[in-house]
């Protein structure tokens, strides 16, 4: 029977790109970490690119590029869909299905809209690049909108915003507009509320 151990990581966050790090180079261990995206994301700073403080490239990095210095880690970019705990296996969406010694389950958590997934199309998340992006192109959108309202009452609509949640990004979005508004002839100053914890009209809302 051999001693050579090969462990799979499902995740490539923080979870399963530190268990992968650790393992790096470890004799008589196989390692294969699976995640549906081949980038790695600093998730902290996500609020600055929805708020176009920083452009996407600047938190985010290729997973092989991280774990390149270790030989016995290989990456798959994969959807999984199930694991076969009697068999040992890995489910993909492609039908494959890796054999492991251990499995590691690092997938992070996701939003919960209270059985109410319909409001997701209203609130987005903020745990990908794509999601900071859909956040970015609706406030934006709001200010070009309230450079046509017709009256005080809807632009303040326009500029309004509501957000679930006190991570850090909910203070820089009250001071957002002085990294690239100056343009806008009504654009909001960092004073302006347009930021409410519940009621009000809102053209955007996120949940972070």
């Amino acid at each position: 029977m051999s001693s050579q151990q090969h462990i799979v990581i499902i995740g490539g966050g923080f979870g399963g790109l530190a268990c992968a790090i650790e393992l790096g180079n470890v004799a008589n261990v196989d390692v294969t970490l699976i995640d549906r995206r081949n980038h790695s994301l600093f998730q902290p700073l996500l609020y600055q690119v929805a708020t176009a403080a920083l452009s996407p490239a600047d938190i985010a990095e290729p997973i092989r590029k991280t774990l390149a210095r270790f030989k016995n880690i290989k990456m798959i970019m994969a959807e999984v869909t199930g694991v076969d705990a009697p068999g040992n296996r890995v489910l993909l969406e492609d039908g494959s299905a890796p054999a492991y010694d251990k499995l590691v389950i690092a997938t992070g958590s996701d939003y919960d809209y209270f059985g109410h997934e319909e409001w997701r199309d209203y609130a987005p998340g903020l745990k990908s690049i794509h999601e900071a992006r859909q956040i970015r192109h609706r406030l934006l959108l709001a200010f070009e909108r309230a450079e046509l309202a017709a009256s005080a009452s809807d632009k303040q609509k326009m500029l309004t915003s509501i957000i679930d949640g006190r991570r850090d990004g909910r203070g820089h979005l009250r001071t957002w507009p002085l990294h690239d508004q100056s343009g806008f002839s009504h654009a909001p100053t960092s004073t302006s509320p347009r930021h409410s914890s519940r009621g009000g009209a809102a053209t955007s809302c996120c949940i972070s």
